[in-house]
């Protein structure tokens, strides 16, 4: 008998998906173009997409999912292949070990219902490339599929890495890599955290980042890496923690008396719960707060070219600094204030008049309407920042808002606004809490007889010295903040309080002994202010005839914590709070706080940027 040729057409579909998602394309004989290949005197019939092609741009690694379908009526076997139209002649074309399917192998007749194959490709480049796909195919029997002409097969391997990371980002979570060759990772911390001493782990990872990279050599397998970057200097609201480290004798516990002055470097803590959180808008409240006390020297900071001095930490979470001048005068200075003739209020013939804001006359609740600003506050608009007028709204709009942190003196990358670190959550005080008001003839209010009845002061606003309400409810018109409708600050600024100096070392009526406590001091250890008086923001009395506000003493009398009439001249010192986010740091690393090296404020986030805290 005559042998006969037996001629068996077959075809295979390729189509090509960028990223990973899949597209179902209608097969249609008529609509893709026919290639042949003669093997073993048999003719197949190739048919490929029309989107077989795909480009790479410069630098660019793309991973691309083939879906290769067969229209045969026979089981057979199938090879992609690639050739590079135009561009990099070196580009790299490799499939994935974690591919589906491999690039070359088996696949059913179309009628079998497993007929299609997907393949992971990845085309990696330094500059642009085109790359066109094609697929070959053959019999069962036959040993090997040979490319088309032109056509190299895909027969390279490669592997994916991914990294996890703790406190901070990565360029890509998932990188491919082929087989043997080197992956970079590119680490950013997250605000408040470091690249040094990282934490890495899994197996074949390396052990350490180099120059803010995780660098992976030698790739031959599939791999994941997880990376926790350890915290970087010190976050505000972990900020107790340092003052811990600093005190550790004595920020366990409580100063059981305040009968006399301490000048002993030291750092206490108080419980919390001094405000509602309706009142501050904050979203949590801590339940202590510690702060300094005495001749302490390592709570300076560096913040918006001034130095401070932090005070304690808030209810909020935040950081309570004190004004200390001028960051170019490395804390030696003498002109530690903002301005040093600034009345309290213009009058202080009534006792509206020892309010930060106040409204109406005739009662303590007319007091605290809150409409008009204080003398010392100014307007909302004020933009002065110099000369013996100084408010504290002109202050802040003239060095605060609209100025941007820039440690080296220039703009950061963050493009962040010094405002922008401020927690508007934070709250001052200004106690006009009272139980007995009289619009004429004396009155006490709350602080006076915390702090001169019966020494015992408090960072809870409207108390009596036991801590309890000296009214049947906490004054919201009192506690001030960028939050408090009842007492809002357009700019979240204020004073310390009268309660904050006895905290501090403070005593009224009494002059501090040698150290003095830091409250008075300058780097030096003598008066920050020279021989000008400061304000507090606390009320103390009005006599019947004028409204008076506590204020400090400066060098004839050290630290001595007194009253004045609200319209005499005194200088200024602001107080402003670091949300919890903030990050402090140094150039030593050490993070001391010391004068010559003072906590640094760090550029934030821009999720801290709007927080309210």
């Amino acid at each position: 008998m005559k042998k006969r040729n037996l001629i068996i057409l077959t075809s295979i579909l390729l189509t090509i998906i960028l990223s990973t998602s899949y597209a179902i394309f209608v097969v249609n004989t008529n609509e893709y173009k026919a290639s042949e290949l003669l093997v073993s005197n048999l003719i197949y019939g190739i048919q490929i997409d029309k989107q077989n092609i795909t480009t790479v741009t410069t630098n660019e690694t793309k991973v691309v999912t083939i879906k290769i379908t067969s229209l045969n009526g026979i089981d057979s076997k199938y090879s992609l292949e690639y050739r590079i139209t135009s561009g990099n002649p070196n580009a790299k074309v490799y499939y994935l070990n974690s591919t589906p399917a491999n690039p070359t192998g088996e696949v059913n007749k179309y009628e079998n219902g497993s007929h299609t194959k997907e393949i992971k490709v990845v085309i990696e480049t330094n500059s642009e490339v085109t790359v066109e796909f094609n697929v070959s195919g053959g019999y069962l029997a036959n040993s090997t599929v040979t490319p088309s002409a032109s056509y190299k097969a895909v027969t390279d391997k490669g592997y994916e890495v991914t990294v996890n990371i703790s406190n901070g980002t990565v360029d890509n979570k998932t990188k491919p890599v082929e087989e043997n060759n080197n992956l970079t990772f590119k680490i950013t911390p997250s605000n408040g955290y470091k690249l040094d001493g990282a934490s890495i782990t899994g197996e074949g990872c390396p052990t350490t980042l180099t120059d803010g990279s995780l660098i992976i050599n030698n790739v031959n397998k599939d791999m994941t890496c997880t990376v926790e970057l350890q915290q970087a200097g010190i976050l505000v609201a972990d900020f107790y923690n340092k003052m811990k480290e600093q005190f550790p004798e004595t920020i366990g516990t409580q100063r059981s008396s305040f009968s006399n002055t301490n000048t002993t470097a030291s750092a206490y803590y108080e419980d919390g719960n001094f405000i509602e959180s309706n009142i501050t808008g904050a979203d949590k409240l801590m339940d202590k707060v510690y702060y300094y006390s005495g001749a302490v020297t390592n709570n300076w900071v560096s913040f918006a070219n001034y130095y401070w001095r932090i005070i304690r930490t808030n209810e909020d979470g935040s950081l309570r600094l004190l004004y200390a001048g001028s960051a170019s005068a490395k804390g030696k200075t003498t002109e530690g204030y903002i301005s040093n003739l600034k009345k309290f209020n213009e009058t202080s013939r009534n006792t509206i008049y020892v309010g930060f804001k106040y409204g109406g006359t005739g009662s303590l609740s007319n007091n605290r309407k809150n409409s008009t600003n204080s003398t010392i506050l100014g307007y909302d608009s004020d933009q002065k920042d110099k000369g013996s007028d100084v408010t504290l709204n002109g202050w802040y709009n003239s060095n605060i808002k609209g100025h941007y942190d820039d440690n080296a003196g220039q703009k950061n990358s963050t493009n962040h606004e010094y405002s922008d670190y401020i927690s508007k959550t934070a709250v001052y005080c200004n106690d006009r809490g009272t139980s007995s008001y009289r619009s004429s003839g004396s009155m006490y209010y709350a602080a006076y007889d915390r702090l001169i009845n019966n020494k015992r002061p408090s960072f809870k606003c409207g108390v009596k010295y036991t801590g309890e309400l000296i009214e049947s409810t906490q004054a919201k018109e009192d506690k001030f903040s960028g939050m408090n409708d009842k007492a809002k600050l357009t700019n979240p600024v204020g004073l310390i309080t009268a309660d904050e100096i006895v905290y501090a070392g403070g005593k009224f009526g009494t002059d501090l002994p040698s150290p003095y406590a830091y409250y008075y001091t300058n780097a030096d250890g003598n008066s920050i202010t020279e021989t000008y008086y400061w304000w507090t923001m606390s009320p103390s009395d009005f006599d019947g005839g004028n409204a008076a506000v506590f204020s400090v003493f400066g060098s004839p009398q050290p630290g001595y914590l007194g009253r004045d009439h609200a319209y005499v001249s005194s200088a200024v010192r602001p107080v402003i709070s670091l949300k919890s986010c903030v990050t402090l740091s140094n150039a030593s690393g050490e993070v001391t706080g010391d004068k010559d090296d003072p906590f640094v404020v760090q550029p934030i986030s821009d999720e801290c940027a709007q927080a309210n805290n």
